[in-house]
Order: structure tokens, then sequence, then C-alpha cells
């Protein structure tokens, strides 16, 4: 008992001061964070500082974080989000020379084409148009008109689908990953916010178990804390260095060095595909230092499953109730068939054991009056013991 008093001791004090220990690891989280953001500004010569601070320190909705995640100077979606991807597209493609002259080809003479080949539409529409609007147009016919638009037509879609489609659908099915991460990196943070929440609310207990000999709550406490907090400053720490290797690393003039297969690669082109890869891997790099840390983690699991599993389950389980209804329905289909019971009572046919046994089943008096009244009908071939029919 005399060995258990220091522990003890030791326990009632961390209980007591446990959520003062998490106040101010949490406000170390916000230090850290206006440190980072100072830091990586370079003495405001990559970015306002002040500015930036401001917007990440109290960054209050999901859209902030749609527009963190494309580093731009304007750090919206709509004006910087989606020339960001179009470049992005257009740098990925370059990656690929000659590949990309080639895809671009091939879209390029398709709207060529589609321009051709809809000619006869084309040309309906346009003198219908201009054969219309007389004082528009003056007294030029439509098929003059339609001579001089068409071909201009085919060339501005053949344009389209060289210089724009491209790395249009490139940029479509980067935007579409992009919206998955977005929604990741937020589930990443609502876990670690939840995490921090229950830590800080069940200290007591969590630290009761210090008195026990032999265990260290309070380290397990304290480094899970830590782990989880530290989850905001890293992802900040992230959208910033992306944030300046896309718009401040390199430059046109930048030597960058080339690896084998890469000599063509563009400055700027590779400014931006490292700075958006980053970004892409904040996940990673989160579940990486929690790794290098040494921390499990809470055993407990928080996600989309917390909210919506139940609805998964009950899917799951009424498929499963639908697929043994369908399975007792074909077995005892296959019973009646074996045992020489057709499943329709309509139809005259022998089982497998009727077969094997060498047994007749007997028809059923409505067997037996649909036969005769086959028989009383013309024109219905009825067998005779001659081995043939009369009709």
């Amino acid at each position: 008992i005399e060995s258990s008093l220091p522990r003890i001791v030791f326990a009632l004090l961390l209980i007591t001061f446990s959520f003062a220990i998490a106040g101010f690891l949490i406000d170390l989280m916000y230090v850290m964070i206006a440190i980072i953001i100072s830091i990586l500004s370079n003495n405001n010569a990559y970015y306002d500082a002040a500015q930036f601070q401001r917007q990440y320190l109290t960054a209050s909705n999901f859209l902030q974080l749609g527009g963190a995640m494309f580093p731009t100077k304007n750090n919206t979606f709509i004006a910087g989000g989606l020339g960001l991807l179009m470049s992005l597209g257009n740098a990925l493609l370059r990656m690929l020379f000659p590949l990309d002259i080639a895809v671009r080809g091939i879209l390029g003479a398709g709207g060529l084409l589609v321009g051709i080949f809809n000619t006869d539409k084309w040309l309906t529409w346009i003198i219908h148009v201009f054969d219309n609007t007389a004082a528009v147009t003056g007294k030029i016919p439509g098929f003059l008109m339609g001579l001089i638009i068409i071909p201009i037509v085919s060339v501005i879609l053949g344009g389209v689908g060289f210089f724009i489609l491209p790395q249009l659908i490139i940029a479509i099915l980067i935007l579409l990953t992009a919206i998955l991460l977005i929604i990741r990196i937020f589930t990443l943070l609502l876990k670690a916010y939840v995490n921090v929440l229950i830590m800080v609310i069940f200290a007591p207990l969590f630290l009761l178990f210090e008195a026990v000999p032999g265990r260290s709550a309070f380290g397990y406490w304290f480094k899970n804390m830590v782990a989880e907090l530290l989850t905001f400053p890293i992802v900040i720490a992230l959208f910033l260095v992306s944030y300046d290797i896309v718009n401040n690393l390199v430059t046109p003039s930048t030597a960058v060095w080339t690896p084998p297969f890469f000599g063509g690669l563009d400055p700027s082109a590779f400014s931006l595909i490292l700075g958006m890869a980053i970004i892409f891997m904040i996940p990673d790099f989160v579940k990486q230092l929690k790794e290098l840390l040494g921390i499990k983690g809470l055993p407990i699991g928080f996600g989309a499953g917390t909210f919506f599993g139940g609805v998964a389950t009950g899917l799951g389980g009424a498929m499963g109730i639908v697929g043994q209804f369908g399975s007792v329905s074909l077995g005892l289909g296959a019973i009646g068939r074996m045992m020489g019971r057709s499943t329709n009572t309509n139809i005259e046919g022998k089982g497998l054991l009727d077969s094997l046994l060498g047994v007749k089943r007997p028809r059923s008096a409505g067997e037996n009056a649909g036969a005769a009244a086959g028989a009383s009908t013309p024109g219905i071939a009825q067998p005779q013991t001659g081995g043939q029919s009369k009709v």
C-alpha cells in the first residue's frame, strides 16, 4: 500500500490538472499554426502572412477547405480552381509527349469531322436563319452564308478538340478525385476533433489508471492528444508548401533537375504537378506521421460508417433475406421435380424418380377433361393404335 500511495497521489494530480493540460496543448496547436504560416511566407515574400493567419486560424466552413485544395493566388474554386485544373491537365499531357500530340490529333480530327459530316444540318439551319433575317444580312443568300460559316464552324470544332478537350477531360477526372479527397481530409480533421473532445471529456477516467502499478495511462493519453492535435498544423503546412511550390518556387527560367526520360519536362509544369501531388497525399502524410510517433490511436472507429453504417447493414440484411427466399424457392422446385410433381399443375411430366422407377403418374380430373376436349375438337391429331394419326 505504501508503494502505491505515490502513484495514487500523482494520478489525482493529473486528473485535477487534465483540463488545464488539454487547454495548453490546444493553445500550443494554434501557436504552431501561426509560426508555420509565418515561416513558410519567407518574410511575406511568398504571401501575406497576416492574411493567411486570419484565413486559416478562423476558417469556419467546408468551402474554405475546398478553396485551400487549389493553391492559386485567388484561393477560390470558381476563380482559380477551374483554371488550375485545366493547367494541371495540360501539364500532365505535356509529360506524355509525343503521345499527347496523337491524342490531340484524334480529338481534333473528330471535331473537324463532326462539323463536316453535319454539313446538311448546319446548312439547313443557316439558310433558314439568314433567309429570314434579310434586314440584318442584307441580300446575302443563306446558301452563300452557309459556304462561309460551315468551314469556320468545322475549324472551330477541330480546334476545340485539339486544344481544349484533352485537358478538359483530364481536368474533370482530377476534379472528381479532388472532391473525394476533400471529403477524406474533412473526415480526417473531424475524426481528430472528435477524438480530442473524447480524450478531454474522459480524461479523468483515462488518468485514473495511472494509479495502477505497471501502467502509464498519462503517457498514452498525452501522446494521443498530441498526435490528434498535430493533424491540423500538418494539413495546413502541406497546403502552404504546395502553394509555395506552385506559385513561387519555380519560374520558367529556373533550372530544374530532370532525370532520364524526363528531359523535356517544363519547370512550370513540374512545379504544378509536384504541388498538387503533395495535396493529394495529405491523408497519407498524416497517417505516416502517427506511425512514426508510435501512436496507435484510440480503439474507437469514427467515420461515415458511424452515422450511415446502419443503412448499409439493413440493406445487406434485406438482400440476404431475398437471396434466402430465392434459394428456398429453387430448392422446393427441384424437390418437386425429383418427386415427380411438377411445379405447374397444368403441365404433365415425369420427375427423376418416376423415370428411374418406371412409375406413371395418373392424370388428374382436369387433365382428363382437357384431353377429352382435345379429342372432340376437329383438326387436332389424336394418336391411333396403328402407329399413325388421323386428322
